[in-house]
C-alpha cells in the first residue's frame, strides 16, 4: 500500500518548485532590454509635446500681434518689440513687428499700389536650440482703414493678402 505522504526528501522538492538565480536574472535581463526602448520614446514625446506647445504658443502670439496692426487705423512704418513670458511653462517669447510700405513695380502695375508689408518674428529657447517663427503679411490701406470696412467696402480684395508663416 502506498502511503498518501511523498517520501522525497524535503529539500528536493522545494529546489523543484523554485527558480534560481540564473533565471531569475534572465527574466530580469529580458524585462530590462524592453522597458528601455520604451522609456526612451516616453521621455522623446515629452519633448515633442513641449515642442509643440511652444509653438503652439508661438502662433498664437504672432496672430495676435497681427490683430493688433490690423486693427490700429494706419500703422506706422517702424519695429517694434517686446517680449511675452508664457503662464503654463517658464519659456519667454520674445516678438518683432516690423512694418514697412511694400514699394514694387510689379505691385504698381497690378494696382496694388500702397500696400504695408508686416513681418513677424517670434524668438524662444527650446533646450539648447534658439527656435524663431515668422509671420509676413500684405495689407492694402483698405484692410488698414476701419472707416473703409465699417461702409461696407471688402476688407480682404482678392489677390491683395498673402500670408506665410516659417519655421526655423
Amino acid at each position: 500500500m502506498k502511503s498518501r505522504y511523498s517520501t522525497t526528501p524535503l529539500s528536493y522538492s522545494i529546489r523543484n518548485r523554485a527558480f534560481t538565480m540564473v533565471e531569475v536574472l534572465l527574466a530580469l535581463s529580458i524585462t530590462l532590454i524592453g522597458l528601455v526602448p520604451i522609456l526612451h520614446l516616453l521621455t522623446k514625446s515629452i519633448v515633442m509635446i513641449d515642442s509643440a506647445w511652444c509653438l503652439s504658443e508661438a502662433t498664437i502670439i504672432g496672430n495676435s500681434k497681427l490683430a493688433e496692426v490690423m486693427s490700429e487705423h494706419s500703422p506706422e512704418i517702424n519695429r517694434e518689440s517686446g517680449s511675452i513670458e508664457s503662464a503654463n511653462t517658464s519659456t519667454v517669447f520674445d516678438w518683432e513687428v516690423n512694418a514697412v510700405g511694400a514699394c514694387n513695380k510689379e505691385f504698381d502695375k497690378m494696382g496694388l499700389a500702397g500696400l504695408c508689408r508686416i513681418d513677424i518674428t517670434i524668438h524662444w529657447d527650446e533646450g539648447l536650440r534658439q527656435k524663431q517663427l515668422s509671420f509676413t503679411t500684405y495689407l492694402s490701406p483698405e484692410e488698414l482703414n476701419v472707416e473703409a470696412v465699417s461702409q461696407g467696402k471688402s476688407s480682404e480684395p482678392e489677390n491683395e493678402r498673402e500670408n506665410t508663416a516659417t519655421l526655423n
